[in-house]
């Protein structure tokens, strides 16, 4: 983030998951007049790792930014999407999505049949997400049931951002940051040696 040249005014986008939680809690750099951003609405999970709006707080305390929240929940209806468009706080964290210099996100893990992943129509393909929009490991899309009522920032919005660090840990996400470079939704990895040294194995074997 040091590096990216980003002057006061930009906005940094911040995701959610165990990962980006310690990456928040651990320390950010000082940025002084960055605004911060959730990349989508509220998700119906009480674990902490769940808690968007408080990580964009915790981000923007921590390098002297402005913080902005979104009141919405992640999973919205055509009729409420329409009413939020029009409250000034949520259509100004819609805008800052499309203006996005940087973000911080979660990538991850498509878990079957455990109840913390949607039912997808191609679940065998699928192996993770970031901001829960699907992948299978070559980076292409997975859709799925609800996902045109997502209240979040876009693959295209994603894709387009300078600096987008994906952050995901553990031989058991391979797969999934493999898929999401592919995607070009993250272009910068946070990872440890346990997920690299599990993702060269799979690029030696030609996955």
């Amino acid at each position: 983030l040091l590096g990216a040249g980003l002057a006061p005014g930009a906005v940094l986008a911040v995701g959610w998951g165990r990962t980006v939680q310690r990456v928040i809690a651990a320390g950010l750099p000082r940025l002084h007049g960055l605004v911060g951003v959730p990349s989508l609405g509220g998700m119906h999970q009480t674990a902490s790792h769940f808690q968007i709006n408080e990580f964009v707080r915790r981000a923007a305390a921590q390098m002297g930014a402005q913080a902005q929240f979104l009141h919405a929940p992640s999973i919205v209806s055509a009729e409420l999407r329409a009413v939020l468009a029009r409250d000034p706080d949520t259509a100004r964290i819609l805008d800052a999505w499309g203006r996005a210099e940087a973000a911080i996100v979660g990538i991850g893990q498509h878990q079957r049949d455990t109840g913390a992943s949607p039912d997808l129509a191609e679940a065998d393909a699928a192996v993770g997400d970031v901001v829960r929009h699907y992948v299978d490991v070559g980076g292409r899309n997975i859709i799925w049931p609800g996902q045109a009522d997502l209240m979040s920032i876009s693959r295209a919005q994603l894709q387009r951002i300078p600096l987008c660090i994906g952050l995901a840990i553990g031989r058991e996400k391979a797969a999934a940051i493999i898929g999401a470079a592919r995607s070009g939704m993250v272009n910068a990895l946070v990872t440890d040696t346990r997920a690299a040294t599990a993702m060269l194995e799979l690029l030696e074997r030609g996955v």
